[in-house]
């Protein structure tokens, strides 16, 4: 088990997301690294690393036309999920669970997704197969034991919309 995550308690980790526009750069829309952090300074430090990085390996127009976000969750088994309909679900042992969520639309589930997964292979050291799931498909099936990812808040911090 990573040291990052406890089976038994909540605790809050940071993930630094990056989005190319595919179309201008022709590299792939996700830029991320999978690194997690444990805290949001970390993360901001983390960033600047990160974007060197990304512009050595993507070059910069690939990071010009980029957007940065530092996301955070709450992680732990049981975690009460957040407001919406939308759940990222693995199969498990009992059939397809949703392991993170809730999120208020698919795209905002998508948003999340890199960090769940970065996030699901750490802490259990598989690669999972993640699908998006809403309240609609599960009815009353929902098990909120699995559920151990709720995301808290993405904030975009490049390009910073200094208007």
């Amino acid at each position: 088990m990573s040291q990052l995550f406890n089976r038994t308690a909540f605790r809050l980790a940071y993930f630094v997301l990056a989005h190319a526009e595919t179309g201008k750069t022709g590299v792939d829309s996700n830029i991320s690294e999978a690194d997690i952090f444990t805290s949001r300074y970390q993360a901001m430090e983390a960033l600047d690393i990160h974007h060197s990085w990304a512009t050595a390996l993507h070059g910069r127009k690939a990071i010009a036309s980029s957007v940065w976000f530092v996301q955070e969750a709450v992680l732990g088994y049981g975690a009460p999920p957040s407001p919406g309909k939308h759940y990222l679900s693995t199969q498990t042992e009992n059939g397809r669970q949703p392991v993170a969520g809730r999120f208020s639309t698919i795209t905002s589930a998508l948003h999340w997704m890199p960090f769940a997964v970065h996030a699901i292979r750490r802490e259990f050291d598989t690669d999972p197969s993640i699908d998006i799931i809403s309240d609609a498909v599960l009815h009353d099936r929902i098990d909120v034991s699995y559920i151990w990812f709720r995301p808290m808040s993405s904030r975009q911090v490049y390009p910073m919309d200094l208007a």
